[in-house]
């Protein structure tokens, strides 16, 4: 991809890019959803100069263009900005925020002061950073403490620019995870290297990489096309039992908009009874979504899934698996509440034996609209020896902070 594309080029393709999984879409913040894109309305040039006083530096050209196109958006390195994401410590007053407004921009050191004492304890040997996605050894260029955090926070994952050469207008963009750091020359590179995708020709070097550990193997979900299943079914044949692959070669098949990789999908689903695995391999259908892709679904009990993708046999197999003793699949019926799912709903309330099925069962029926809903809600939320009391309080509440239990067992 040429370095001299424009960025607004760039965002448009990452944009269409984040709402090519019809899963992740509808879970998107609602502006997103509303705007159908992440992107927002730029900022002006008085914005960005009153920005740029306020910090103390000019802000990289790549992340002044970026701003200038969209002030913010609603994901960042990490994806999609998620509708009630409980992890996000939000550094903005823009609801849903991923890359901050210009406004919000802050020094590194100000915002997550605890974070940055952390990275700055041990001396740093390592060499600079030679390619665009690998690890951060080097974390000197923290120590000016002129960084600047450009993503709200998701527990320990949060993204900043990092002033790396000061003759370079240039800064660098780092993600911050929970276990390392990964680096990219400037807001421009990373766009890119987000947009790269490998050519077939680079498929088998990519498992060799997958199989040895090295972060280049990533790329390899990258892959898309119809023309990369042969061989990535290939390789799910020749490394099933190194799980490494089998797992990166799952998720390059759900990119590959291919009929043949629905099949090889479903192949692996009837052959493979790991539970990990085959998560992937749902995960890989969903982000096809075609007709077959949801026929698969359907035969292997996806309600879930399929309710997601808007296919209304989601809901009727949530159902069964309800009367089947499953409790949480309450949890897609609260999801989509419809007033015929409360007989199955009280039936199956009637025989929960765990606190965990019983807050699930009362927070759907309340969904649905039925009293016995808030009944058992009520009684749920008096009780403070129950562990669940202040969650069932939250949902009586119509408070965004209510998580729903997500394990029928206690």
């Amino acid at each position: 991809m040429g370095s001299d594309r424009r960025i607004s080029d760039l965002l448009q393709e990452w944009d269409r890019s984040l709402w090519a999984d019809p899963r992740l879409r509808a879970k998107a913040v609602a502006q997103a959803q509303q705007n159908n894109s992440v992107l927002r309305s730029g900022a002006s040039r008085g914005e960005l100069d009153r920005a740029e006083l306020r910090l103390g530096v000019a802000l990289p050209p790549s992340y002044r263009a970026f701003l200038s196109i969209s002030n913010g958006a609603y994901a960042d390195p990490h994806g999609l900005s998620i509708e009630r994401d409980r992890s996000r410590r939000t550094h903005s007053s823009v609801s849903g925020a991923g890359f901050l407004p210009v406004e919000d921009l802050v020094r590194l050191t100000d915002a997550l002061p605890v974070e940055m004492s952390s990275y700055l304890v041990d001396d740093q040997n390592s060499g600079p950073l030679i390619r665009d996605g690998e690890a951060v050894e080097d974390l000197t260029p923290l120590e000016r403490g002129d960084s600047i955090l450009v993503t709200s926070a998701r527990g320990p994952e949060f993204s900043a620019l990092v002033r790396v050469d000061e003759a370079d207008q240039e800064w660098h963009l780092w993600v911050f995870d929970r276990d390392e750091i990964r680096g990219f020359h400037s807001f421009r590179a990373w766009l890119q290297h987000q947009l790269h995708v490998p050519s077939i020709e680079q498929i088998m070097q990519l498992i060799v990489w997958v199989r040895e550990g090295d972060p280049r193997g990533n790329d390899l979900y990258r892959v898309a096309g119809p023309d990369s299943v042969p061989y990535l079914a290939a390789a799910l044949d020749e490394f099933e039992d190194d799980r490494r692959v089998v797992s990166a070669v799952l998720s390059a098949l759900g990119s590959s908009r291919s009929n043949r990789a629905v099949a090889r999908l479903d192949r692996f689903l009837n052959e493979n009874h790991n539970e990990a695995l085959r998560t992937l391999a749902i995960r890989a259908l969903v982000r096809l979504g075609s007709q077959r892709a949801r026929d698969v679904l359907a035969r292997v009990d996806a309600w879930e899934q399929l309710a997601e993708l808007a296919d209304p046999r989601g809901v009727e197999l949530a159902v069964a698996a309800l009367e089947r003793g499953v409790a949480h699949a309450s949890r897609t019926l609260e999801r989509h509440p419809e007033p015929r799912f409360i007989p199955a709903l009280l039936l199956a309330a009637n025989h929960a034996s765990t606190a965990t099925a019983r807050l699930q069962l009362a927070a759907a029926l309340f969904a649905c609209g039925a009293r016995e809903g808030r009944a058992m809600l009520e009684e749920i939320a008096a009780d403070s020896s129950n562990r669940w009391s202040r969650q069932a309080s939250a949902i009586l509440d119509g408070s965004d902070t209510a998580p729903t239990a997500g394990s029928a067992a206690d």
